[in-house]
C-alpha cells in the first residue's frame, strides 16, 4: 500500500465503516462491508454514497 494514502469513513443508514483512496484516487483497501469498492474510483464511491444519502468524510491525520 502506497504511503500516500488518504482515509475516509462511509456513513450510509444501514453502514459505516473506512476506505484508504490511493494517490490515483482508487480505492485500495476497505471495511469489510464495502470490500466491493476496492479498485473503484474515489468520484463512483463519492456517487454512490449520495445515492444512499450518505456521507463521506475525510479522516484528517491518518487511519480512522
Amino acid at each position: 500500500m502506497s504511503s500516500m494514502v488518504k482515509w475516509y469513513q462511509v456513513d450510509i443508514p444501514y453502514a459505516c465503516g473506512g476506505i484508504a483512496v490511493d494517490e490515483q484516487e482508487r480505492v485500495c483497501t476497505a471495511a469489510p462491508i464495502f470490500k466491493w469498492m476496492v479498485m473503484r474510483t474515489l468520484s463512483e464511491v463519492r456517487a454512490w454514497v449520495k445515492s444512499k444519502k450518505g456521507n463521506l468524510i475525510e479522516v484528517e491525520g491518518g487511519k480512522p
